[in-house]
């Protein structure tokens, strides 16, 4: 069996026509994040949600995708301001692509410990 390689850094590309007309595109890499960038998350999430935890779940999950995004990319194109944007499905979308990317290497990991009789 081949052995899969696991790589913590993943770049993918968006072009996003969102609903106000608007086009965006580029490319974004990001990265696995860090026990300690776990917590940091957490207290973005926090931080966006004024503390209150009766909120929508609009709000709930978009406060989650902004504290998830802050971390996890590392480079992207200079329109990616998330906080400034319009469009909220441009948000999701890198989001998604993101939690793809982080399913896809946990997979793998699961897999890999499988065959080596663990897990």
């Amino acid at each position: 069996m081949d052995e899969i390689e696991l790589v913590s850094y993943h770049t993918f590309s968006v072009d996003v026509k969102a609903s106000s007309g608007k086009t965006y595109e580029g490319s974004f890499t990001t990265h696995r994040p860090t026990v300690g960038e776990i917590v940091e998350m957490e207290m973005i999430e926090s931080r966006e949600l004024g503390g209150m935890k009766n909120v929508s779940k609009v709000e709930s999950n978009l406060a989650r995708m902004l504290s998830v995004l802050d971390v996890i990319i590392d480079s992207s194109p200079e329109w990616w301001k998330p906080r400034k944007l319009e469009d909220l499905e441009v948000v999701q979308v890198v989001y998604e692509k993101y939690i793809n990317y982080l399913r896809e290497f946990q997979r793998q990991v699961r897999f890999e410990g499988e065959s080596q009789g663990g897990f």
